[in-house]
């Protein structure tokens, strides 16, 4: 059963479970087993979730349109992790794909770039690839995401401004490329899956 974790108490050594133990150990109760993690695991998962709830808050803002929120981003970002996990992806990776795809377009910074994005056959695209990779590189949160952001409008079979072509494209762009080319052809007229032949 899960607690409340608290700070060390002062007047005792004893923890807020009333065993001599050492603080930073608490039990957590997940099913199916008891797990014990440290107090500083604890923080930086909480850390890490704040982060992701500040990186969907963000995709609203970047999914604003004429039309209203278009939820673009999230759509490719909950895509990307469920191919991600389909193929075998361990948890940090799929943590960093999800991250990124939530912000993958965060360079497209005027409305001119925003509507071209709404288009199956895109053009002129590193610009804001790059602008994205830049922003991000600002941040010692988010810089491990800037290759991803760089690279995820490159083409499998090359062509691409940096020269990368196939597997030489990092395998979290190519997911993210796949994922919003398809959130692209859905339709909100009729059900996704009345357009899986067309999509496909």
């Amino acid at each position: 059963r899960p607690h409340h974790i608290s700070g060390p108490r002062r007047s005792t050594g004893r923890s807020h479970l009333g065993r001599d133990r050492a603080w930073p150990r608490q039990r957590l109760f997940i099913h199916p087993s008891p797990i014990t993690i440290e107090y500083s695991e604890l923080i930086t998962l909480q850390l890490q979730l704040d982060l992701v709830r500040l990186l969907l808050s963000l995709s609203d803002w970047l999914d604003w349109s004429q039309h209203g929120i278009t939820n673009h981003h999230k759509q490719v970002a909950f895509a990307s992790l469920s191919l991600g996990k389909e193929i075998g992806l361990g948890h940090d990776s799929l943590s960093r794909l999800f991250k990124a795809a939530s912000i993958h377009d965060i360079g497209a910074v005027t409305w001119n770039e925003k509507l071209s994005l709404t288009r199956f056959d895109l053009e002129h695209t590193r610009p804001h690839c790059r602008r994205g990779q830049y922003f991000v590189s600002e941040s010692n949160l988010l810089s491990h995401l800037g290759a991803t952001i760089l690279h995820h409008h490159d083409t499998w079979s090359g062509s691409n401004p940096e020269g990368v072509r196939g597997e030489d494209i990092p395998l979290p762009a190519r997911i993210i490329h796949l994922c919003d080319r398809v959130a692209i052809l859905v339709s909100r007229d009729d059900h996704i899956l009345n357009q899986r032949r067309s999509i496909v």
